[in-house]
């Protein structure tokens, strides 16, 4: 795929494609996985997967009209290995528009990469830089709702949030950047209205 010729995965036109993870058990290592460059997806649900709905490892991708719910944590999750400095080489330069991730939870689960609702965000650039955030709805996430975490020169903006955080989730709404080398978030024109303990039903 190149950026004139992207690889596009969608829902046929006047139909929704879903992709369920539900007949696995929690913390399987099932979910979607980007790994390519200029990959669009667009129009699917994605639900009940064990762990990420999406995990976002590529470059120059694209996430439109997705809705990712039910899954074990994080809804949408874009990922750069903490070690490699600077960040551009993996994670970067991702679009997330116009999504919906809702109901994402990992209460009462402890073990390897689940911290009983801390771990599960509506959306997480957990690292990566360049990466945009734009139009979506996030809501009763257990963790935060829009997590820009170790990233640099995020964009969040015109979101919709509220009612994260269950069990040890933060509940943030939208968090700007946490550990190092996190720089330069930028937010703007989101409504934010996260209020801690929503329901994840």
């Amino acid at each position: 795929a190149t950026a004139s010729s992207p690889l596009i995965v969608e829902s046929h036109p006047g139909e929704r494609a879903v992709l369920d993870g539900s007949q696995h058990a929690k913390g399987a290592n099932v979910r979607v996985r980007m790994t390519g460059r200029f990959i669009r997806l667009r129009g699917l649900e994605i639900r009940n997967m064990p762990q990420q709905g999406v995990w976002i490892g590529g470059t120059d991708n694209l996430l439109q009209g997705i809705h990712s719910h039910h899954n074990g944590l994080s809804g949408i999750q874009i990922y750069s290995p903490y070690e490699s400095f600077p960040y551009g080489a993996s994670g970067s330069r991702n679009s997330i528009l116009d999504c919906i991730s809702n109901d994402n939870f990992d209460e009462n689960f402890t073990s390897s990469g689940f911290a009983n609702g801390g771990n599960a965000d509506g959306i997480s650039i957990s690292s990566g830089t360049e990466n945009r955030v734009e139009h979506c709805l996030v809501y009763r996430n257990s963790d935060d709702g829009i997590d820009t975490w170790r990233s640099t020169n995020s964009y969040v903006g015109h979101n919709i949030v509220h009612s994260n955080g269950i069990a040890d989730g933060n509940g943030n709404g939208i968090k700007a950047g946490g550990a190092s080398p996190a720089a330069y978030a930028f937010v703007e024109l989101n409504l934010d209205l996260t209020v801690k303990g929503g329901s994840n039903s």
